[in-house]
């Protein structure tokens, strides 16, 4: 009967020294965060956690440490495309690993462990050369900036302590005001020419414009070094040729056997279709004037 006694004494002992508060694995937790960046560098913050509950609960805080560690699990570079620049967003993760004591509080749940250890991220964004297409985000498509938690509620000098692990997934969206160029007229008028003097026309000017708007998503403006465009017929383009054919020449008052052939430096022919890409640089706000565009007629021999 003694040593019964003894038994459930001492079991009860270590239940009240070792469990003055309960934790609670919750399972992964989300949250979104949209990034509107006014600089080159800066901080975003963990904000709208979704059903997030209480992780700690406690029933005495005396001689009771209770902390949280965060280990960042996403590569810390991520590459992003605006037009044909490259450009790299760092986050140079401080708090990776770290111990950090929470203030004494006898509830808390993650965002209110975020918020009580000023948890921040920082971000740079920096300008780099690379020739590949590759891009890990991009802008206005939301990506996850992926975390390990781990709290931990100590007791007796922290000796005796117990603790759980939860991934935190926070949605981010990166936006940037970016300039979008786009043709408002995308047809190219030959204008009249004469039959008798065809052959000794010279090349005709016929500008191209194009307009640039500049977004309103974001603070942080991303012009695009270059706008790359082609050209398409739509009229009949003579076999093995870049010349385009007349098509009214089969009507009554048509010129057979004339087309036209447009060259952008009165030498060159352009050529026709996507794999021919033409390239602008540096657009800005509002309207472009491609170098022009000379349109000679053109008699098959």
């Amino acid at each position: 009967m003694k040593w019964l006694l003894l038994i459930t004494l001492s079991l009860y002992s270590f239940i009240v020294q070792s469990a003055p508060c309960a934790l609670t694995n919750v399972g992964e937790q989300r949250g979104t965060y949209i990034l509107k960046p006014l600089s080159m560098k800066g901080n975003l913050t963990a904000e709208k956690i979704e059903n997030t509950g209480n992780i700690i609960e406690c029933t005495d805080l005396q001689e009771t440490t209770n902390a949280i560690k965060v280990h960042f699990l996403t590569q810390n570079a991520l590459r992003f495309k605006v037009g044909s620049r490259h450009y790299i967003i760092n986050f140079p993760f401080e708090y990776d690993g770290k111990k950090i004591e929470l203030p004494g509080k006898s509830s808390y749940n993650l965002e209110e462990m975020l918020s009580a250890i000023n948890f921040t991220i920082p971000y740079s964004i920096a300008s780099v050369s690379d020739s590949s297409n590759t891009a890990d985000i991009f802008p206005g498509t939301p990506f996850p900036l992926l975390f390990e938690i781990e709290v931990s509620s100590c007791t007796g000098n922290n000796t005796n302590c117990n603790s759980v692990r939860f991934n935190y997934n926070l949605n981010t969206i990166l936006q940037v005001n970016l300039m979008t160029c786009g043709f408002e007229d995308q047809s190219i008028d030959t204008g009249r020419f004469v039959l008798s003097r065809i052959n000794n026309e010279n090349y005709q000017f016929h500008h191209i414009r194009f307009d640039c708007i500049q977004g309103e998503q974001g603070e942080l403006v991303f012009e695009p070094s270059d706008v790359e465009y082609y050209f398409e017929p739509v009229t009949i383009q003579e076999s093995g040729t870049s010349i385009l054919k007349n098509e009214l020449e089969n009507s009554e008052d048509g010129a057979g056997q004339v087309g036209f052939q447009l060259s952008n430096d009165g030498t060159n022919e352009i050529q026709y279709g996507k794999s021919n890409y033409y390239s602008f640089q540096h657009p800005h706000e509002g309207s472009n004037q491609i170098p022009s565009i000379y349109s000679p007629a053109y008699i098959w021999k």
